[in-house]
């Protein structure tokens, strides 16, 4: 007892020590106040990253100037108490490849949300993504930042980045000047412009795929081939695939996983990206054509398109938007669209769908200068208008902007026209392109779009036959 009452009267007589500790709190909290409002602008507040080292196994490799480290944005909100961390990631990074061209994934995701901490004791060094992102506050416009991909700060692979404040000057805008494109390929088919051709770019390969349906190229029991054609643009080579199975003219393409996926009127087929060997194939259950296509996550968004006729001879699930899942391999029910749509084509950005012109019916006027825009996250749907009305519409994202290339059929007499242009996801503003792509005759217009490496890429012609028989369409290309 006397003990204890020594070491009372001892801090007792300590004036300082409750203070000290509790001035000490203080300090610290007022400097993760300051710190907070630096991450968020006192509201939110959004990141680029400005350099980015990997680190794994094979070695140390930069990858600041990649597609999938430039579109990430980390956008900061909320106060000490309740921190949040929207990650819009766009395409992801193969963290295990032992280049810069292997670090490509063509695989885009959804935004994540996830709240931020300070480390104890700190009020610059933070945690968050479930601990393995780990950040340091170094001034008001610069952040240093480790990322773990295996949720570990100690092993496997890291990724070490700067960030620096997104201002509104670092976004995409409209190409201010003409798009002057050049012919890349000559490229072959009776597929393109009676039917539904699909197109895609792939990163990682470095490569476009072209895929049709070729009724001229039917096997010996009258069954036409699903082909593809990919176009290398480092090597300048060609290679294709025919596959003979009974289905509709409509495809339409995406890459996932190093794997080239067909998604065709009633048949997902799947294939090597070397397109060595037939695909694998299911049936997706649905009879659709002249649809529209977009991919996020693992999910495959079919919109529209849909063949089955009420007993008044309305379409169905035209109006409808379904779910693929890549990785189960079924079909699910999204969403409902304000109105029917055929040849209406779509791309996602930041977990929102937008789906571009279109008509009611199969091949039917009048088209419509509709933008529906799907929030995948609310399911809310709201309507936004083009200044034209497209047939039928090839779109492409790159960053915050979508590449729309319309269709537009003339039924008398029947003439195509074409038009380029760019939607700004950002400002929700469309604003036309000129270009060098002649449509002066009947029947030259674009029939398929894809945009990657800071390119584009059209289908593009007019199907003048050549001399066995097969139309003649140009590849053309233009930087961006």
């Amino acid at each position: 007892m006397c003990i204890s009452v020594l070491i009372m009267s001892c801090k007792k007589d300590d004036p300082g020590s409750t203070d000290d500790t509790d001035d000490t709190a203080q300090m610290l909290e007022e400097a993760r106040e300051a710190s907070n409002l630096i991450l968020t602008d006192g509201d939110t507040k959004t990141w680029k990253i400005v350099s980015a080292v990997l680190e794994n196994n094979t070695g140390t490799i930069d990858i600041s100037d990649s597609y999938n480290i430039k579109d990430d944005e980390f956008i900061f909100s909320g106060d000490l108490d309740a921190g949040n961390l929207e990650w819009r990631q766009g395409y992801k990074v193969n963290s295990e490849g032992a280049t810069q061209q292997q670090t490509f994934l063509d695989y885009y995701v959804s935004p994540e949300n996830y709240t931020y901490s300070f480390l104890e004791d700190s009020s610059d060094e933070l945690s968050s993504v479930n601990g393995a992102f780990l950040f340091n506050i170094v001034d008001d416009n610069t952040i240093l930042a480790v990322l773990s991909f295996d949720g570990r700060s100690q092993a496997g692979e890291i990724l070490t980045m700067e960030m620096n404040q997104k201002t509104a000057d670092d976004y995409l805008s409209a190409p201010s000047s003409s798009l002057n494109f050049v012919e890349e390929f000559v490229y072959e088919s009776n597929g393109v412009s009676c039917c539904s051709p699909g197109m895609i770019g792939s990163y990682t390969e470095n490569s476009f795929y072209v895929v049709t349906r070729e009724d001229d190229l039917v096997d010996g029991n009258g069954v036409p081939p699903e082909r593809i054609v990919k176009f290398d643009i480092s090597s300048g080579s060609v290679t294709e695939n025919l596959y003979f199975q009974q289905d509709f003219v409509s495809k339409q393409l995406h890459i996932i996983d190093d794997q080239l996926i067909v998604i065709g009127a009633q048949f997902v087929n799947t294939y090597n990206l070397d397109l060595n060997g037939d695909p694998q194939t299911v049936s997706h259950g649905k009879s659709i054509s002249r649809y529209g296509m977009a991919v996020q996550d693992d999910i495959a968004y079919l919109i529209g398109g849909d063949l089955n006729d009420d007993p008044m001879g309305n379409p169905i699930d035209a109006d409808k938007i379904f779910g693929w899942n890549l990785d189960t391999q079924t079909l699910s029910n999204v969403a409902t669209m304000p109105a029917s749509r055929f040849g209406a084509r779509g791309t996602i950005i930041n977990n929102k769908l937008y789906v571009f012109g279109g008509s009611e019916d199969f091949y039917s006027q009048p088209a419509f200068n509709t933008i529906f825009v799907h929030d995948l996250g609310t399911g809310d749907i709201n309507t936004l208008n083009l200044p034209y009305e497209p047939n039928f519409t090839y779109v492409d994202k790159r960053e915050n902007l979508i590449y729309v290339a319309g269709q537009i059929r003339e039924e008398d007499p029947l003439n195509f026209d074409l038009r380029l242009g760019v939607f700004d996801t950002l400002t929700g503003t469309y604003t036309d392109i000129v270009h060098n792509l002649d449509d002066s005759d009947d029947n030259s217009t674009i029939y398929g779009m894809t945009t990657f490496n800071d390119k584009m890429y059209v289908l593009y012609g007019n199907g003048e036959t050549m001399g066995a028989n097969f139309s003649e369409w140009s590849i053309m290309s233009v930087d961006l």
